[in-house]
């Protein structure tokens, strides 16, 4: 949206363009092991030089969680309302807290965020047997968070690139 906005890039462009990066993250569910291929389609695709997206990305790569942020939101309001638990406004707001924080720990790591599902879920007092349930589903889930995450990355990149251009002229 922010490379739409700021008249960067077509949303459209951008997604046939980081096709190499999405279809690796799809099959490798790691943020990490596609830094090489985020920074290759970054100075190949859209122009990025080396000096910006060597350290945007892999930053990045540690840094820039926001599909796990919303996976671990979404499973703990769907766990609530399986068990008829209603969440204030509050509680909501501590979900997106501990979200942030704990999504940071383990990048790179294949299905840790099964173990930081359990780790919320307990937190929050709800039945950690549904992330049993829902871990069966939870490489699908890692697909989307991981594709989501890397193609932040590269939009991010891109947005600074195209800053630094802008201040270079």
């Amino acid at each position: 949206g922010i490379l739409w906005i700021s008249n960067v890039i077509n949303p459209f462009r951008f997604i046939k363009d980081s096709m190499e990066l999405w279809i690796y993250t799809l099959t490798t569910c790691s943020s990490v092991a596609s830094i090489p291929v985020n920074i290759k389609v970054a100075k190949e695709k859209f122009g990025v030089p080396e000096r910006i997206s060597s350290f945007t990305i892999p930053l990045g790569s540690q840094m820039n969680y926001d599909g796990s942020v919303i996976l671990y939101g979404c499973v703990i309001v769907f766990i609530s309302q399986v068990v008829g638990h209603s969440l204030d406004i509050p509680t909501m707001l501590k979900i997106v807290g501990m979200s942030a924080i704990l999504s940071t720990g383990g990048g790179g790591i294949p299905g840790s965020g099964i173990v930081k599902l359990f780790i919320m879920v307990e937190a929050f007092g709800l039945p950690t047997e549904i992330v049993g349930i829902i871990a069966a589903f939870y490489h699908i889930f890692d697909m989307g968070t991981t594709t989501n995450n890397c193609l932040g990355d590269l939009a991010g990149t891109i947005f600074v690139s195209r800053m630094e251009d802008k201040k270079a002229a």
